[in-house]
């Protein structure tokens, strides 16, 4: 293989899948140096496409440690373990991923954040730099997003304040050691709710308004962050009328925003923006928990089934043939009998990493 130009193996290699290419890692020094360089992320991004996986954070209460878990699906349904990473018990929380970067909220200091390549098996603690906040009386949410303009990721910080729960956000660009503040301008004031999804560029929450008179009465909406242009702005949502804030929550479809209604008691409507502007129904899911309320779509269990949980139970709905099935047992079965789940996302795989932050001092994991 050393007779043929780096060229033409770079672009032998960048026609294969990423799973496929960190196990061709070990076979030359030449092959592993190709795979990280940067622009080689890129190029397989544009040769070979999205891959998504699922990603599981595990707690091994025999070994007394957490575990990282890529799985991806085999065409029996067979759930197939591409990676199991140890991890510190100090990453609490997942706050967002987006390509092979984690972005975990630490347990021991909630304004610090850990950035993992669960593809390398290095992480970074993002320096937490001059923070005017560090008081009571906010809440903080952490977003993680890829700005393609500049080709940098970036973590966003963002602060509730309470009572008045205005929006002010800190932006770091990873490798840098600077937060620079956002304020969130003339939008209304709101509470964001639950985990960010990272689509069209931006980051999206669910925002719960404080203008409304009823909580359980009010429409649903969606504040993002444009990662680019580092302003907020509201996401329109499809017009579900009036309900319970907390029966609507987000998704990531294949790197497509979705949005999930569990405000009925006899069925689940998944909507997914197509274009920023566009919401689609992608299907209707005829299914009557006790409270559908406890319903997540998680994300896709195949590129046409969806992937769902309940009350700690796995199904997957096939909308072509309008098929529930019953996953637990599959998802269950891939993991130690000594480990329990404790968060489960749909997660896209790319080569696509930010290698200054290893060039500078992190932590190798």
């Amino acid at each position: 293989m050393e007779e043929f130009p780096v060229e033409i193996i770079s672009n032998i290699l960048s026609r294969l899948s990423v799973k496929t290419l960190f196990q061709l890692k070990i076979v030359c020094k030449l092959w592993c140096k190709i795979i990280d360089d940067p622009c080689f992320g890129f190029q397989q991004l544009a040769q070979s496409g999205e891959e998504f996986t699922l990603l599981m954070h595990l707690s091994d209460k025999s070994q007394k440690r957490e575990l990282i878990n890529l799985c991806q699906l085999k065409n029996n349904a067979e759930l197939l373990k591409l990676k199991a990473i140890s991890v510190s018990p100090r990453l609490q929380a997942l706050s967002c991923s987006c390509n092979c970067l984690l972005c975990f909220k630490n347990s021991d200091d909630p304004w610090t954040v850990t950035v993992f390549d669960v593809l390398r098996e290095k992480k970074f603690t993002v320096p937490n730099g001059a923070i005017t906040r560090m008081r009571k009386g906010y809440t903080v949410k952490y977003g993680l997003g890829w700005d393609s303009s500049s080709k940098n990721y970036k973590v966003v910080r963002v602060f509730v304040e309470h009572q008045v729960y205005n929006l002010v956000a800190e932006v770091q660009t990873l490798g840098t050691n600077s937060w620079r503040e956002i304020s969130s301008g003339k939008n209304p004031s709101c509470f964001l709710r639950g985990r960010p999804v990272f689509a069209f560029g931006a980051l999206h929450w669910m925002a719960e308004s404080l203008h409304e008179n009823d909580y359980f009465h009010q429409k649903p909406r969606i504040i993002s962050f444009d990662i680019a242009e580092e302003e907020f702005y509201f996401t329109p949502a499809p017009d579900f009328g009036y309900g319970n804030a907390e029966l609507f929550h987000l998704a990531d479809l294949g790197g497509c925003l979705a949005m999930a209604d569990c405000s009925s008691n006899t069925q689940i409507e998944i909507w997914v923006l197509r274009k920023k502007d566009q919401w689609l129904k992608e299907c209707r899911i005829g299914i009557k928990a006790s409270n559908n309320g406890q319903v997540e779509v998680i994300g896709l269990w195949k590129p046409d089934e969806v992937l769902l949980r309940c009350s700690n139970q796995y199904f997957s709905y096939n909308p072509i043939k309008d098929e529930l099935k019953y996953r637990h047992n599959r998802i269950g079965g891939s993991i130690d009998p000594d480990t329990s789940i404790l968060d489960i996302c749909s997660h896209k795989l790319s080569l696509v990493s930010c290698t200054k932050l290893w060039e500078i001092d992190g932590e190798n994991g």
